[in-house]
């Protein structure tokens, strides 16, 4: 796969460049790649997340690649930033979980190609979008291991948690999401990402407080709010919760 040619690039860090971008197509990402960056265009990958400071704004997305801390622990050894975890189902004190239909075992990721990469040389890794597979309990062990790991590397680890949108303040599924925040929160987690599904009983639509009740639950952690079909943008609300998601202010 050639190197894009729409780049705002001299002809010197062109040239540079290129010849990093042959290097690493034939050879893994070195851990030292934010220093070989540094050195070679002046650029600083440091970065932020949350209250971590991280050597560069890399990480791992959600998914089977992330399920236990094994496969985290590779993902800091190769120089990787961050590392978002599997999904999880929120679940309250007594066991009680709405997407439990959900959970199923890592399967294998498939491999698919860009229409370009004739030489199937840049493989797109897919799952099938299920949730990590056991009780919240054993999660909050991996989010645990996954956290000491983040400190041992110095980078950053995000849980991740699905459940159903709220349709009021007394809604029952908040308590699920209440208990599992904290329960998370107690292993040393950086953040957590949220997710809702199903939307079934609300008619498909994001009930307008439904957000904020979420965020309130979880107060205290921070969190990246991902709603179905929304779009990302920036917010802070009570009970000291910095989050990212659609405006509920």
């Amino acid at each position: 796969m050639p190197l894009p040619r729409d780049l705002d690039l001299t002809l010197r860090q062109r040239e540079r460049l290129e010849r990093l971008w042959r290097r690493f197509a034939r050879e893994p990402l070195p851990p030292d790649l934010p220093g070989i960056i540094s050195e070679q265009f002046d650029v600083d990958l440091r970065g932020q997340y949350g209250r971590r400071s991280l050597a560069n704004p890399f990480m791992v997305a959600s998914g089977d690649l992330t399920v236990c801390s094994d496969q985290v622990e590779k993902a800091f050894e190769a120089g990787w930033g961050g590392v978002v975890l599997k999904t999880a189902a929120v679940e309250d004190a007594s066991g009680r979980c709405d997407l439990g239909h959900l959970r199923r075992s890592a399967r294998p990721p498939i491999s698919r190609y860009a229409p370009g990469d004739s030489l199937r040389a840049r493989p797109v890794l897919r799952w099938d979008g299920r949730l990590f597979p056991g009780p919240i309990a054993e999660y909050a062990q991996v989010v645990r291991e996954a956290a000491n790991l983040a400190d041992d590397f110095g980078a950053a680890v995000a849980a991740s948690l699905a459940g159903p949108m709220p349709t009021g303040e007394d809604d029952p599924c908040l308590d699920a999401w209440r208990h599992t925040a904290a329960l998370l929160r107690a292993c040393g987690i950086n953040a957590i990402e949220i997710t809702f599904e199903p939307l079934e009983k609300t008619g498909g639509a994001l009930p307008p407080d439904g957000m904020r009740h979420v965020l309130a639950a979880m107060g205290g952690a921070e969190v990246v709010a991902r709603p179905p079909g929304g779009a990302l943008s920036g917010l802070t609300c009570a009970a000291g919760v910095t989050a990212h998601g659609p405006d509920v202010a």
